[in-house]
């Protein structure tokens, strides 16, 4: 036998993703094995983070505002995000901290570290953005990183988010690089110590002592500050020498060793030269600290001391350096050695000791200097002063017994260290500390502290001079040799600058004058001097830095400037006096000049020339006098005497006023200038008084005239106008007197008695001028229309005018009484006149503009409305609007006769009133008026002798009547205008509102334009599948228009023409409004407005026919024309309408095409994955589409909503969306199993542990399976996932166990592979040891198929004989032992393919297995019906469900049909098919049997016919009990009793449901005028009887019935009731009719008294009426009260025979 070829070399693709990292770099090999364990680690991590990620989340739902509040505070601080903040604070148990520090008597602050690090390229650079760190610490365990944040709270009480912000304090601590120290400097420095000196309220600090307390807490503080600064830098300054390099030191130990160490070359080589190195480096420090120091120039004399701190400190950790115990045995090696080195070292360490000696006794004196050197440094310069001695002793003590600090140069730059904090303070207590520039402080307290720094430098230098001359008296002490240049140079230099600015304070204090001056032009020079000073203000130096000399320099050009701007001003002041001829106008110019007190201007000789100028003006006024003294100018006003003289004072005051200025300066006046001019003046003031002496003896001649032309009457008449007849020259002379008077004149006698007529006489001119001019104001008031009717009453008002023409004279006492007359008599007329045009205008033309301004119909404004809500207002307004158009024009019209009766009242006393309810006065014309003309009056009387008057009279009666009915007429026709007027507008805004919509839509106006107008009415777009209509329909629109045009002209049929007799409310219709009211308060609702129409419709009022205005209204050509536009106005708008809805037809396809059969036809093209998405993606752009039409669509007055249609249109589209979706995700979900499927299945086998032959086979089957499927798996997991990605993205719902398959589906396919990998190496492994076993087990093999064979010949379930069920038992057992050979055969095959071999060939064991499939297939159905028919017997009789019993049936039938055709000679095939065919012949019967409708008597009869007994009212009653009876024998009667059951539950239910409607049906009541419910409700009982006919239609047929049987009693009583309620109630109708009519002839009417005996057999009649309908309310059941006994039955009858006699 040839040699087996193994074909084990199958090769396994690793896959693409879910087993190995995301980034692996390129070339990197990694195994197999080690990429699970990888994939393993990494998902550990991942479930660690995910925990992490979990206890976060928690811990942030811990957290509140407190919590935020301080993560947006460090947020702010870091300029981070909270968020960001918030991730580094809950990681750990830093929340823990953060809530001891809110808990009640928690930790009193809060600090955190924050620290960013940032990354550094090659060379060292930083470079990225690096890691930032923060986390909460205490502050012992970690190093400071430079920024510390930390919260204190105030309280000991519980943080809470309401006071977190008011009891938490933030600060934070920074440095950059010089750790806490400088952290802690830099917030006490630039934090608090600021802060601390802002404050303005110190309580009880802020008395002197407290200031005093202030100032030594600040001290402290600073000094303080001072110390931290200087640890810091001797810190910085500490000594390392070098350590030892090249020897070791530490094992050499006692003088021998030492002594050996010197001995050694080596060592002490390296001795000496670590000895040269500490040298060189100690030289070097001590070189340093020798150098010149550079120090700034205005230090003060604490860096001194600091600086001698600083060395001290220095040397002191030199000295600690070189004592260290390694450098101490190097030293003591090179002593032992003897070496050069040695006396370097030795010098050195000398200059060290004498160093470190001279620092420390530096120290302590400069220790004893700091006392006195405190006030430098916290006081003002007044407060300095009493310190300078105690200084200047301690200096010079230092100068007398300080070992080393006491030489020349020392001793001076101390001075100057002084002087240098003492122009700091000066210049901190100018400038408030730095807060206020010397500009910005009030300048008196600035030239106080400017003087105070000058009494400092003077007082400090004589303190230094009275020392030094102590000094060079005493012999003991050294003396002060010192340059006082170089210590008070600078002092000395800041003191001229102090000099130089209090000059310049001064000099615009001087200067500011100009600013409050109001000289023209002097704006000028302020400004420039201001620009002055803001130009040196602005200048970028520190004004008090007397180090820069660019102040003197700007100060000096600011002085030259200065100069020059003086000169100007001189200047400015003689120009503008050049300009100035008026001595007056020329000393106020001068006295304003004098007030800016500037050193500059020269007042003195100004007034030398103003004198000059006086003499030349007195010249001007004489001439002015001579021309003008004849006709002077008088001022306005003024009468001519008194003008005059007012003239000739004015000159004389005019030459006055100067002199008086003059005298006030004595040399002045001594000049020849001043006494030529005191010449002049006395010349001319003689004049001036003679001219007026002159004038006012002329005037004092006119008294006696004036008395004359007092005499004239009061009034004239010219042309019927009323005229003051006063002569003028009489107001002149009283007011000449009385100007006179006030200028201190004498006056004549006689003139100061005129005088005293003056207030009376011009109080009558008033009072008559007012008089006149109230008359022609109150006649002007009488409209045109009422001139004629007002003639008498204006006639009584001239009658009273007349005395004034007459004989009434200015000097008559009555004039009050007379003008008082005439005004009572105007006020009456007045009155007469606003009462007549208040009528007119509030109750008249006011009504009637209300009348045409009554809402007859509402428009929308906005949103447009339903025809519904448009027909209902307008309906409700127009019947609002009659009655109150009516009850107007009942107002108009009695108004207009108020009017009349008000105009025609008595025109004279003794007259008889016209009356205005005249009866010839009337309305329109509809009553012919009387005749009233003179000759119809003349043509019927004859005139006597001394009518004529009388007939005179008579005829004004007449015409005064005739212009009455004018006035009545013209304000009916108004009434008739006010309502045609309102009913255009009504209809015109209707009209305007459509018409104007529609044009809006046709495109005939502006854009602008379309914006305003809104539609009229709404109505919706309906999807009315195929179509899309608009509901309501156009005609429905348009009906809707047209009945609110007909209610507009029904409003006038209830509005009344005038003047027609009875047109008021009778007491029925004031009767039916207080029902109605009442019906609105007490809720009765439809029986009391019922009654009231009745009453209503009775009463008088609805009999008679008045005149309306509806005919007058409705045939107005106007209003015709605009009835014929409204109604067809909105079928106009059809094509509109049909083009607006013609634009959702694109969206048609939506709901014409069959959803079902499209994605079917869709399908079965095979799309692919694009195809699907291409549908997806055209319904989403179709529903944005849809979003995006029109919300409301405008098509002429008619706005169509969309908002249904667009929802309907949206889900049309979504659930093609949907479809599609769910279509493609049912392709790919089969998909996915399938895949899912295979892999899970491979997966299993390749798990499976390899033990047998068996194993491999199986083993490499699945091998073999992974190598045909690869590619197919590869092609389809993609398109799964970007199927379920689509269905994601476009948010079709997907189920998610179906998503979390998809995110594992590649990750499994990864780990199958792997897995392949695995399982193919381990059978290359363990090939060679199976083969073998092969070999042996085949030859087992064929002995044991041959066994089965025999077996099965012999004793198998085809013999031939045996019954079914054994069969069927057989057939169990052989199945088993195939099952095992047959796995045998596949295994021994497979590895006999394996490994090369021939295949074994077994025919029988091939034959067999297809004669146990057929046998299978048999005895399975035949198992499964013997078992499922034996169970339905035991099923209780109450559970048993027939239809599913029918289902299993059918299934085993059908299963039975398509068995093969060699299995249906088998018996057990013909005991299966009777077995189904019995069965399903019962089971019609039983569904039968089985309805709900069987009841005993059924079974019963049942019985009966099969002579069984059916116990089914017991618990245990199974269809066993029911197969056991002869069914099938009594078919045919069985299916009798069941259908009968079926048809008498249908009668009972209908019987049943007429007995409960007549149990529910209720008589309705009505009311009877006050007398009470004592009708039965006409429509409500109508519609009883007819449901009663319905009724006994309904058991009519049911009587008619063959099953009735068992009903048919009751039907036949219930047919009784109802045919009796029906009669009973007809004959209640006809007696109620019959009553109501006769009640209203017999109760309260004369008839009764002529029937006596008819009107006593109603009576009797009513009580029985009102006994019945007393006993219906105590049983309101129709049926039961009809014919629950035997009363109505009876006494109906009874009672329509009475009344028929009564009628008769």
């Amino acid at each position: 036998m040839a040699e087996p070829k193994v074909s084990f070399g199958c090769s396994v693709t690793q896959g693409k993703a879910g087993v190995t990292r995301k980034h692996v770099r390129k070339g990197q090999d990694v195994e197999k094995k080690s990429r699970v364990q990888t994939t393993a680690i990494g998902g550990d991590a991942k479930d660690k983070q995910q925990r992490m990620k979990e206890e976060n989340d928690v811990k942030r739902q811990t957290l509140d505002g407190r919590h935020q509040f301080i993560f947006s505070m460090i947020a702010d601080k870091l300029e981070m995000n909270s968020n960001e903040v918030e991730d580094f604070l809950i990681e750990g148990n830093q929340l823990e901290a953060m809530e001891d520090f809110f808990a009640a008597n928690g930790a009193r602050h809060l600090l955190l570290y924050y620290e960013h690090i940032r990354d550094t390229d090659a060379a060292g650079r930083k470079a990225g953005k690096g890691t930032k760190r923060l986390w909460i610490t205490d502050g012992t365990k970690e190093p400071f990183p430079g920024l510390g944040l930390f919260f204190i709270r105030t309280i000991s009480k519980a943080i809470t988010t309401s006071n977190v912000a008011q009891e938490v304090n933030f600060g934070a601590l920074e440095s950059s690089g010089g750790g806490v120290l400088e952290a802690f400097e830099s917030l006490l420095s630039n934090v608090f110590i600021p802060a601390l000196k802002r404050q303005t309220d110190w309580g009880c600090l802020s008395d002197s002592h407290g200031i005093a307390i202030r100032e030594e807490f600040f001290s402290k503080l600073t000094s303080f500050v001072s110390v931290l600064s200087n640890a810091r830098a001797s810190l910085a300054d500490l000594v390392n020498l070098s350590p030892c390099e090249g020897i070791d030191v530490s094992c050499i130990n006692g003088p021998a060793q030492i002594i050996a160490a010197a001995n050694s070359s080596e060592i002490l080589e390296a001795a000496e030269q670590c000895t040269m190195k500490w040298c060189k480096e100690i030289e070097q420090i001590l070189t340093e600290s020798e150098q010149m120091r550079k120090e700034a120039d205005d230090i003060g004399p604490r860096a001194e001391l600091d600086h001698w701190k600083k060395r001290m400190a220095k040397f002191d950790s030199l000295s600690d350096c070189i004592k260290n115990p390694e450098r101490r045995t190097v030293i003591a090696i090179i002593i032992a050695a003897k070496s050069r080195v040695l006396k370097t070292w030795k010098q050195l360490d000398s200059r060290i000791t004498d160093c470190t000696n001279e620092a420390k006794d530096n120290v302590k004196f400069l220790y004893t200097l700091e006392k006195y050197a405190d006030p430098l440094y916290k006081c003002n310069p007044v407060a300095m002063l009493d310190s300078i001695a105690g200084l200047m002793n301690a200096i010079r003590m230092i100068n007398s017994y300080s070992r080393y600090y006491n030489t020349g140069e020392r001793m001076t730059a101390l001075f100057v260290k002084v002087t240098n904090q003492m122009i700091t303070a000066c210049k901190a207590y100018i400038t408030d500390n730095g807060y206020h520039k010397i500009w910005e402080q009030e300048r008196d307290d600035v030239l106080k502290k400017l003087a105070a720094c000058k009494k400092l430098n003077e007082e400090y230098q004589r303190c230094f001079h009275r020392t030094k001359a102590k000094l060079q008296n005493s012999q003991n002490e050294r003396p002060f040799d010192f340059s006082e240049v170089y210590i008070f140079g600078k002092f000395d230099t800041f003191s001229r600058r102090v000099d130089k600015i209090m000059e310049l304070l001064r000099t615009i204090d001087t200067y500011e004058t100009l600013s409050l001056s109001r000289l023209d032009g002097i704006d000028t020079f302020n400004s420039r001097f201001n620009l002055l000073v803001t130009t040196l203000k602005k200048k970028p130096y520190e004004i008090l830095d007397q180090r820069k000399m660019d102040f003197d320099i700007d100060y000096d050009e600011f002085k030259r400037q200065l100069a020059d701007l003086n000169a100007q001003l001189q200047a400015f002041m003689e120009t503008t006096f050049e300009g100035i001829s008026s001595v007056q106008r020329s000393l106020y110019l001068l006295e304003r000049f004098e007030r800016l007190r500037l050193p500059c201007l020269d007042i003195a000789d100004r007034y030398r020339h103003i004198i000059i100028f006086y003499v030349k003006d007195l010249e001007f006024i004489q001439r002015v006098y001579n021309k003008n003294k004849e006709n002077p100018p008088i001022p306005r006003d003024l009468p001519p005497i008194a003008g005059k003289i007012a003239w000739i004072r004015q000159l004389y005051r005019h030459i006055t006023s100067p002199i008086q200025v003059f005298q006030q300066f004595t040399e002045l006046m001594k000049s020849n200038e001043a006494k030529k001019a005191i010449r002049g003046y006395n010349k001319m003031a003689r004049v001036l008084v003679e001219y007026e002496v002159l004038h006012h003896q002329a005037w004092t001649k006119q008294v006696d005239l004036t008395k004359v032309r007092l005499r004239a009457t009061l009034l004239v008449r010219n042309n019927r106008q009323y005229l003051v007849n006063l002569d003028p020259m009489i107001l002149c002379f009283l007011r000449e007197a009385h100007c006179l008077g006030r200028m201190g004149l004498d006056l004549p006698p006689e003139a100061i008695e005129l005088q005293f007529m003056r207030s009376t006489i011009r109080t009558n001119y008033d009072s008559l001028r007012q008089m006149i001019s109230e008359y022609q104001r109150v006649c002007g008031k009488i409209p045109d229309l009422f001139e004629t009717l007002m003639a008498p009453h204006c006639q009584k008002v001239d009658d009273l005018i007349e005395s004034g023409l007459t004989f009434l004279t200015w000097s008559s006492l009555n004039i009050a009484q007379y003008v008082q007359s005439v005004h009572k008599g105007l006020h009456t007329l007045e009155l007469l006149i606003d009462r007549a045009c208040d009528i007119r205008t509030y109750r008249i033309e006011n009504v009637l503009t209300d009348m045409s301004c009554v809402p007859l119909c509402e428009l929308p404004d906005n949103e447009p409305w339903t025809i519904w809500d448009f027909v209902n207002r307008s309906k409700e307004l127009c019947e609002k609007a009659s009655g109150y158009l009516e009850d107007k024009s009942i107002l108009v019209e009695k108004a207009t006769h108020e009017l009349v009766e008000l105009l025609l009242g008595s025109s004279s006393e003794g007259e008889e009133p016209l009356a205005a309810d005249n009866p010839s006065i009337q309305a329109d014309g509809l009553l012919e008026p009387p005749r009233t003309s003179l000759s119809a009056a003349n043509s019927e009387i004859h005139l006597q002798p001394g009518e004529t008057a009388a007939l005179k009279r008579k005829q004004q009666r007449e015409e005064l009547l005739q212009e009455a009915q004018y006035l009545v007429d013209h304000f009916s026709h108004s009434n008739l205008e006010a309502l045609l007027r309102l009913t255009r507008t009504t209809m015109e805004s209707i009209r305007r509102r459509i018409t104007v919509s529609s044009s809006v839509s046709y495109g005939e106006c502006s854009d602008d334009k379309k914006k305003d107008y809104k539609p009229a009415f709404k109505a919706k777009c309906v999807l009315s599948i195929p179509n899309i209509v608009m509901r309501p329909n156009l005609d429905d629109v348009q009906t809707a228009v047209n009945q609110v045009v007909q209610n507009i002209l029904l409003v006038h049929k209830k509005v009344y023409i005038w003047g027609q007799k009875g047109r008021k409310q009778s007491a029925p219709v004031e009767e039916a409004s207080e029902l109605a009211q009442q019906s609105k308060s007490d809720g009765v609702g439809s029986q009391i407005i019922a009654k009231a129409s009745k009453i209503q419709m009775d009463s008088p009022i609805s009999q008679t026919k008045y005149k309306n205005f509806y005919h007058l209204v409705a045939d107005n050509r106007e209003v015709a024309k605009l009835v014929s536009l409204l109604s067809t106005s909105i079928n106009s708008t059809k094509r509109l309408i049909s083009t607006a809805l013609a634009q959702f037809n694109k969206y048609q396809d939506l709901w014409i095409l069959e959803r079902e059969v499209k994605i079917k036809e869709f399908l079965e093209t095979n799309p692919h994955q694009s195809e699907f998405e291409q549908n997806i993606i055209y319904y989403v752009g179709l529903e944005d589409t849809i979003k995006e039409e029109l919300e409301v669509l405008t098509a002429g007055a008619i706005a169509l909503v969309t908002e249904d249609f667009k929802i309907a249109l949206s889900a049309e589209a979504t659930a093609w969306k949907v479809a599609f979706g769910r279509a493609m995700n049912d392709r790919y979900c089969a998909l996915m199993d399938r895949v899912l499927g295979q892999i899970d299945d491979i997966n299993k086998r390749l798990c499976h542990p390899v033990k047998d032959l068996d194993d491999v086979r199986v083993a490499m089957a699945a091998l073999k399976e992974i190598r045909e499927q690869e590619i197919q798996m590869d092609m389809s997991i993609g398109p799964i996932e970007e199927s379920y990605a689509m269905l994601n993205k476009y948010h079709i719902s997907i189920v998610k166990e179906e998503v979390e398959r998809v995110d594992t589906l590649r990750f499994q396919y990864g780990n199958l592979q792997v897995k392949a990998s695995e399982v193919q190496s381990h059978l290359l492994n363990i090939q060679s040891n199976f083969k073998g076993n092969l070999l042996e087990n085949v030859e087992v093999f064929k002995q044991d198929v041959t066994s089965y064979s025999s077996d099965y010949e012999t004793g198998g379930p085809m013999a031939e004989g045996i019954p079914p069920r054994e069969a069927s038992d057989r057939l169990n057992m052989f199945q088993t032992r195939f099952d095992e050979l047959w796995r045998k055969f596949q295994t021994y095959s497979s590895g006999e393919d394996l490994f090369g071999l021939p295949v074994t060939d077994h025919s029988d064991l091939q034959r067999i297995r297809k004669e146990l499939n057929l046998a299978q297939k048999l005895y399975g159905l035949y198992n499964a019906v013997m078992d499922s028919v034996d169970g339905y017997y035991d099923i209780l009789w109450a559970e048993v469900d027939i239809e599913k019993i029918n289902n299993e049936l059918l299934d085993f039938q059908n299963k039975c049909r398509k068995l093969p055709k060699a299995l249906k000679d088998w018996q057990a095939f013909n005991d299966l098919k009777k077995k189904i065919d019995d069965f399903n012949e019962t089971c019609p019967l039983l569904e039968m049997m089985a309805h709900k409708a069987m009841k005993e008597r059924h079974w019963q009869r049942i019985e009966d016919i099969t002579k069984f007994k059916f116990d089914v009212e017991s618990e245990n009653f199974q269809l066993r009990n029911i197969m056991e009876a002869p069914l099938l024998e009594n078919k045919e009667d069985i299916e009798d009793v069941c259908i009968s059951a079926v048809k008498e539950q249908d009668i009972e239910a209908k019987l049943r449901q007429v007995i409960a409607d007549w149990s529910a049906h209720n008589l309705a009541f009505g009311n009877f005028k006050t007398r009470g419910e004592l009708l039965l409700r006409g429509e409500d009982t109508s519609e009883v009887i007819s449901l009663m006919e319905d009724s006994l239609m309904i058991l009519g047929s049911l009587m008619s019935n063959r099953y009735n049987a068992p009903f048919k009693k009751e039907i036949q009583l219930w047919v009784q009731k109802l045919s009796n309620t029906t009669d009973i109630i007809e004959n209640w109708l006809v007696v109620q009719n019959l009553w109501v009519y006769l009640e209203a002839v017999f109760v309260g009417g004369d008839i009764a008294k002529q029937l006596p005996k008819e009107a006593k057999r109603f009576a009797n009649i009513d009580k029985s009426w009102v006994k019945i309908m007393s006993r219906a309310h105590e049983t309101t059941n129709v049926v039961q009260c009809c014919v629950g006994d035997e009363t109505l039955g009876q006494l109906l009858p009874h009672l329509l025979e009475q009344l028929e006699l009564c009628q008769k």
